[in-house]
Formats: structure tokens, C-alpha cells, sequence
């Protein structure tokens, strides 16, 4: 407003979260600088900076094994990709758990804090023909993964899948030479071959 002394800058939509925005005041010798009623000029270019807030909530990206995958190897690690690192402190038993049914599967938990992958992984092989179901806690609750701003995951993230059958098939062994019925000459060497 003429005869102010205050100029307001208003961005045109709102602004990206967790973002730095730099603001300049032009000044000095060139054509465009700001200059008072008097004519004098801003004495240099006035510069600031300023980070915006990170208020978008952390979103699971990927899982494995992924939801309702059949087949899963009893052995097989179960990890969640983030949309973006999350606080160390709020990854932990109680709000990453495996079950089966209503039984909670004992498993440890790793997260490196700045990453965006959190690895389950069983304290013993799983069960053969079974349904797992992995939650990641979120929501309004007091036990739930937040980001490092302190955004907590929307909501409850749940995925289940199941193992594979256990497998009952005996090997078969098949000697390929010497044939079945053929005579070898005693104290001479031979190869035997075969499959398994």
C-alpha cells in the first residue's frame, strides 16, 4: 500500500511442505530495485530464507511379500518401503507386529533411522500353508509410526499373504552309469554318475 512500510508477498497456491522457499528484495545499482519515496535505492539485494512445515503424512510404498502373495517362503524376510524416513523411536514392537490368526509371531524388528525401509524378520521359520498378517500402526492412537516430523501414518496399515504348502516329495536318485546290470573288471577305477 502506498505510503507503507510494508510490502506482502502472496504466493498464488499454497506452498510445497518441508520445503525452503528463498524471498529477495531487490536493491542496489540495477533497473530493478526497490527505491524509497525519495528516490533512494535498497542499499543491496535483501535476501531470507524459510522452511516450510512437513505436514504430509508418511504413506507404505511397497511390501514383500505383498499382500495376499501365495507361495511365500517360510524363511522369507518381510520388509515396508516408506514414502520418506521416519522417527526411530516410533518403529518398534508395538507398532510393527506379524500374527497369525490372533497370535502375535515373535520377530525382530530393524529400521535405520534416516531410511525408509523397516525389515521383520521371524525368530524362526515360519509355518508351512499358513495366513500372516503384518500391521503397521497409525492413525490417532498413542502407539503409531510418525515420520520425523511427527506425522503419523494415516492409518492403520495391514497386508497378509500366506506360505507355501510344506513339501512332503521324497527325492528320487537315478544312477546314470555304470547301467543298471553291466559287469566291471574288479581293481579298475570308475566314475559313477547320477542325479538326485
Amino acid at each position: 500500500t502506498a505510503g507503507s512500510t510494508n510490502v506482502v508477498l502472496t504466493p498464488s497456491s499454497p506452498l510445497s511442505p518441508g520445503t525452503v522457499y528463498t524471498v529477495t528484495l531487490k536493491g542496489g545499482t540495477g533497473a530493478a530495485r526497490i527505491l524509497d519515496v525519495a528516490g533512494n535505492a535498497l542499499a543491496a539485494d535483501y535476501v531470507w530464507s524459510f522452511t516450510t512445515a512437513d505436514v504430509t503424512p508418511p504413506t507404505v510404498v511397497s511390501t514383500t511379500p505383498t499382500g495376499n502373495a501365495t507361495g511365500v517362503a517360510t524363511t522369507a524376510g518381510i520388509t515396508a518401503v516408506f514414502s520418506e524416513a521416519l522417527s526411530a523411536s516410533s518403529v518398534t514392537g508395538s507398532s510393527v507386529f506379524l500374527q497369525t490368526g490372533a497370535t502375535t509371531v515373535p520377530a525382530t524388528l530393524s529400521y535405520t533411522a534416516g531410511s525408509t525401509n523397516l525389515t521383520l524378520t521371524p525368530s524362526s521359520p515360519l509355518s508351512a500353508n499358513t495366513v500372516y498378517t503384518v500391521t503397521l500402526k497409525g492413525g490417532t492412537g498413542a502407539v503409531k509410526i510418525v515420520d520425523v516430523a511427527g506425522n503419523a501414518l494415516a492409518a492403520d496399515y495391514v497386508w497378509s499373504f500366506t506360505t507355501a504348502a510344506a513339501d512332503l516329495t521324497a527325492p528320487v536318485t537315478v544312477i546314470t552309469s555304470p547301467v543298471s546290470g553291466a559287469t566291471l573288471t574288479q581293481n579298475v577305477p570308475y566314475t559313477i554318475t547320477g542325479t538326485a
